[in-house]
């Protein structure tokens, strides 16, 4: 059931910052629940919150049935938000690594001009 609007308003107005189980501090969506689930939701990821909840169950579930088809499910689903988490983060890895050569470029190319006119 979709939440109602007094519902979605006074989700975002009370974040809750600091028991966020989320490690990603830099996304706008931290600690405010509605928002985080409606994008994780939208892009079929499972997000912290969900990851605390399922997998005690599966761990359980995996115990008491290993070779369920269940389990087999769970397994392949959690390889799979595994496999997209390295993939976000080598990404953002790499996103990082050209912005740090940008910079170093940029700051070069600056002192060259600098060394230039002074030494003119």
């Amino acid at each position: 059931m979709p939440l109602t609007q007094t519902e979605l308003r006074y989700c975002s107005e009370h974040k809750i910052q600091s028991t966020c189980p989320c490690t990603n501090y830099e996304c706008a969506r931290h600690g405010v629940c509605c928002d985080c689930t409606a994008s994780h939701k939208e892009h079929g990821i499972l997000n912290a919150c969900g990851r605390i909840t399922v997998l005690p169950l599966f761990e359980k579930m995996k115990e008491l049935s290993p070779d369920s088809e269940a389990v087999k499910y769970f397994e392949h689903f959690l390889g799979l938000m595994e496999k997209s988490s390295q993939g976000r983060l080598a990404k953002k890895a790499e996103d990082s690594r050209a912005a740090e050569e940008h910079r170093r470029q940029h700051f070069s190319e600056a002192m060259e001009r600098l060394q230039k006119t002074v030494g003119g």
